[in-house]
């Protein structure tokens, strides 16, 4: 079972929230710079701002969770257990950025019980330690560097890190400061779908058309991605 379905018009808000950031651009790095990719959808007009698009995402995501857990543990349990909720962000986002999304989700109801917390970690930093674990410390190194892309759907980040630690638990450090920009595949496909726009007019390419073309195109790049990982 999904997520509750809301109403047709606030569902649209909720996916617009999960493919843009929480914050506007000029917020969002952490350096404080920004780069031509980072803003391609600016000018979409949103009828709410992005934060509060966010907290209304994260209040259905919270939510169908309660539930789940409720249907599997018991409404009792679940709410005398203390919760530590894990969020992820990109790499590059700002203090202010990570600000905006923990208080998204205290105001969607992820602290409105005594005894949950809330932890950000980077989205690099969570794939690196899910990674290390599966591979196994016969694999690793004291001193080794590795690089971790995190290429998803509205980011992609690239972060460094040094192994300094096997045992008795992992530990590793930032090498360099990570980077990255809103270049990820949503971004790759909305590029697309300009394109064809530009190329071919308007319109001929009504919505049922440019899905089939989108789908295509996701096809062919996915086929592409894969025949470059065996080289």
């Amino acid at each position: 079972m999904g997520i509750p379905d809301p109403e047709n018009g606030e569902k649209k808000q909720i996916l617009q929230a999960v493919r843009c950031s929480t914050i506007n651009s000029s917020d969002v790095l952490s350096n404080g710079s920004s780069s031509k990719l980072d803003d391609p959808v600016s000018g979409r007009g949103d009828t709410k701002p992005p934060e509060e698009l966010t907290q209304l995402y994260m209040s259905h995501l919270y939510k169908h969770l309660m539930w789940t857990l409720g249907e599997r543990l018991s409404s009792s349990v679940v709410e005398s257990t203390p919760i530590d909720f894990v969020l992820t962000v990109p790499a590059i986002w700002s203090n202010a950025a990570k600000q905006k999304t923990e208080t998204a989700a205290v105001r969607a109801g992820f602290k409105a019980t005594k005894g949950r917390k809330i932890h950000l970690v980077s989205e690099p930093e969570a794939a690196a330690i899910y990674t290390l674990h599966n591979l196994g410390q016969s694999r690793l190194n004291i001193g080794g560097t590795f690089v971790v892309c995190d290429a998803g759907g509205g980011t992609v980040d690239l972060i460094s890190y040094k192994i300094l630690q096997l045992s008795p638990s992992l530990q590793v450090r930032e090498a360099t400061a990570g980077t990255g920009a809103k270049c990820g595949s949503s971004m790759l496909n909305g590029r697309f779908r300009k394109y064809l726009k530009q190329k071919h007019g308007e319109g001929y390419w009504t919505a049922d058309r440019l899905v089939e073309a989108n789908n295509a195109f996701e096809d062919v790049s996915v086929h592409l991605a894969l025949h470059l990982a065996v080289f």
